[in-house]
Parts: C-alpha cells; sequence; structure tokens
C-alpha cells in the first residue's frame, strides 16, 4: 500500500501477519470509537492519521490489533475498488445469505430501526457509538444470519473456494511451541479434548460470542445486549454440550412458524456431581435450573431451530 506508515521495523508486513495479529503493532482501543457515523473516517484518512506504532517486529509476537485489521480491511478496499462495507456485502454476506447483516456505518434503514437497545451493567440505556476500525468490529448481524455463517465454516459452501477453509482454520502462529495458537481471524481453544475455533466481539453496551468445532460439526453463536456476564455465559454453552449434561427443550405446541415464542429450557447435570452456576461463576451442587427461553420452530418440520436463553430469568426448581 502507498501509505507513509511509521514503519520502525524492517520487515515487511503482510496480510499473513495482519490476519494472525503478529504485525507487530501496539495494542490499544485508543481513537478507534466515534459518537456519531459521520464521525467515522474513511479507512485511507483513519490510517493516515491513526495508525499506532510498531513496538515489535513482524511475527516476533501475538498482539490482537484492531487497527491491523483496519489496514486489512484498506488492502481489501484496494483488491476489490469497493469500500470495504460494500465489497464486504457482495462478496461475503449476499453469497451467504445473510440479510440481516452489515459493516454499513450508519445501518441501512431496515436494520437500524430493528437495533436492540444497549445497557450498561448497571442497566442504564447506552446511546450507540461507532467505530473507527470497522473491518475489525463494526458487522452487525442476527443469530440467524451467524448461524449461516457457521455453517459455511462447517460444512463449506459454494461461494467458498475450495482449501480456503482449511487454510483459514489451520493454525498459523503459536508462541513458543504452544498448543494452542491462532488461525486467520480465529483463536484455538479445547473443551474436553474437542478443538474449538472462537472468537468474542463487542461495541458499547454489546457482547457476543462466535465459537465452531470443525470436527465435531457443532458451532454456536452468543450476543447479548449486556457486557456483564458474558465469559460465564460462553462458558455455560461449552458445559452444555461437553459435560455430558442432558438439555431438554420443552418448547410449547403453538409455537409455530418463524416468529420467537416462549417457553421453558431444562438443564441438569447428568454426568458429574457439579453444575456451573452462571451468576456467580462457581460450581454447585447439582439441581435444576429453568431458564425462560424463547424458541423457533422450523414452518415445515415443526423441529426446533432455535433456543435464546433469558439470563436473567434463571432460578431453582426441585429436580
Amino acid at each position: 500500500l502507498d501509505l507513509p506508515l511509521q514503519r520502525d521495523f524492517p520487515d515487511a508486513i503482510t496480510a499473513h501477519s495482519l490476519l494472525t495479529h503478529t504485525a507487530g503493532f501496539e495494542t490499544t482501543d485508543i481513537g478507534d470509537a466515534a459518537q456519531t457515523p459521520h464521525d467515522v473516517m474513511p479507512l485511507t484518512q483513519f490510517v493516515r492519521s491513526c495508525m499506532v506504532r510498531q513496538s515489535h517486529a513482524p511475527g516476533e509476537i501475538y498482539a490482537y490489533s484492531n487497527h491491523g485489521f483496519a489496514l486489512l480491511g484498506l488492502l481489501i478496499e484496494r483488491a476489490t475498488g469497493m469500500p470495504f462495507d460494500a465489497a464486504m456485502q457482495e462478496l461475503v454476506l449476499q453469497p451467504l445469505g445473510m440479510n440481516r447483516s452489515s459493516f454499513a456505518q450508519p445501518l441501512p434503514g431496515p436494520l437500524q430501526r430493528d437495533i436492540s437497545q444497549s445497557y450498561s451493567d448497571s442497566r442504564i440505556a447506552l446511546t450507540r457509538d461507532y467505530s473507527q476500525v470497522g473491518p475489525a468490529d463494526a458487522l452487525v448481524s442476527t443469530a440467524n444470519d451467524m448461524a449461516k455463517f457457521m455453517i459455511a465454516q462447517l460444512r463449506g459452501h459454494p461461494a467458498i473456494e475450495p482449501g480456503v477453509l482449511a487454510t483459514m482454520q489451520a493454525q498459523q502462529y503459536a508462541p513458543y511451541r504452544t498448543r494452542y495458537g491462532i488461525s486467520y481471524a480465529w483463536h484455538e481453544n479445547t473443551f474436553r479434548g474437542h478443538r474449538a475455533l472462537e472468537h468474542s466481539g463487542g461495541q458499547l453496551g454489546f457482547s457476543s460470542y462466535l465459537a465452531i468445532l470443525p470436527d465435531d460439526d457443532f458451532g454456536f453463536f452468543i450476543t447479548q445486549n449486556l457486557r456483564e456476564g458474558r465469559h460465564s455465559f460462553e462458558r455455560l454453552l461449552f458445559e452444555l454440550a461437553f459435560m455430558g449434561r442432558d438439555v431438554m427443550v420443552n418448547a410449547p405446541p403453538d409455537c409455530k412458524g418463524d416468529e420467537p415464542c416462549r417457553g421453558d429450557a431444562l438443564a441438569i447435570n447428568s454426568s458429574s456431581d457439579r453444575y456451573y452456576e452462571t451468576r456467580t461463576d462457581e460450581f454447585q451442587h447439582p439441581t435444576a435450573w429453568w431458564a425462560t427461553a424463547a424458541f423457533k420452530r422450523d414452518p415445515v418440520s415443526g423441529n426446533v431451530t432455535g433456543l435464546f436463553l433469558d439470563r436473567a430469568a434463571y432460578e431453582k426448581r426441585p429436580p
């Protein structure tokens, strides 16, 4: 890129180093947000005026960098001749059928009308902020759209060239010969021997978490309009999936079509003497915990296709 970047080391900054967060840029959130969409700078202007310095040579260490992804987004703009959000819409979101997702700031009208209100940990309504590093964190989406993304990652898609997914999901960097490293934009983890690829995200008053387990053909996505308690909620899903816990979904018979409806979800630990309780981050003795939940059913098969737990509604009941 023909940009006056401050280069502190002679080693090349490559797409590989940007995707693996090993380009050596300092880690900071200072200056990466905007109060209104009109304050969001074009990527060229942001990179020219606000790019952080390198603290290490490329490839030397891992340091998560939203600024690095802004630079990667600018590379995509130069390669496609389109603004980043338009390139993502045409090349990724539309082919995957993610029609309720966008990187645009401001959002298109229908999505703008439907965006959730966010809250502070003390339950105070917050005014949404915007991103100067849009390629890193400006995506607004829905659970259904993210399910389409996960299915494409797990099973492939005609819009994704052969071999791309294997490259994306393979370990690309791991410091000091550690077992877990980073793939292209994914972070490696494991749970009960199952390899997971994960990424979290968030903006002011919002948080999200996405994980896929390629060897198990399984994935899940959580999003909430609150930052509090998100890490314990992430862990709960791993507990439900891989500690032998029975999950019984009792959807009411009148729940039909594509509209969410209410029901109950019962989760009981069936293979150990401990239960992970989301509100205290502590293991408790086994008991039954109920949560109010919203369900979606497939209009043809009648199968439950979505389960949305309400964390605030957890209550103990006799097992």
